[in-house]
């Protein structure tokens, strides 16, 4: 079982489980799915700091794109979204936004449904 430990020796959330000896047993494992959170983010930017926190805190992993000093990388953001701005957040194929747009999806709940797919 692969388990996070917190500084202070406690398990936290499940990252991945895969033992077949207990599918062999008859007992049913139930794995979390979580769709990949992808965060485009440039420095200096306390919107992208926010952004990353807000992950870190809910223990979502995520993978995170600095766009600082590319210009080719910022035009192709610009056009999947038809933003200029960052953060971009993607939760799977769903572009979320920047972090207020984040914000508002996990005040509103909506935010859970994206993650679990």
């Amino acid at each position: 079982m692969n388990l996070e430990r917190s500084p202070e020796g406690h398990c936290g959330r499940v990252k991945s489980y895969h033992d077949p000896r207990v599918q062999r047993k008859g007992f049913r494992v139930r794995t979390p799915v979580m769709q990949k959170v992808v965060i485009y983010t440039a420095v200096p930017c306390g919107y992208c700091r926010a952004a990353k926190g807000f992950f870190e805190q809910q223990g979502i992993p995520f993978e995170e794109i600095e766009l600082t000093g590319s210009r080719d990388k910022r035009l192709a953001l610009a056009e999947r979204t038809g933003q200029r701005t960052v953060p971009q957040i993607f939760v799977g194929d769903t572009h979320v936004g920047g972090y207020t747009d984040l914000v508002s999806l996990a005040s509103s709940g909506q935010l859970d449904d994206l993650l679990a797919g």
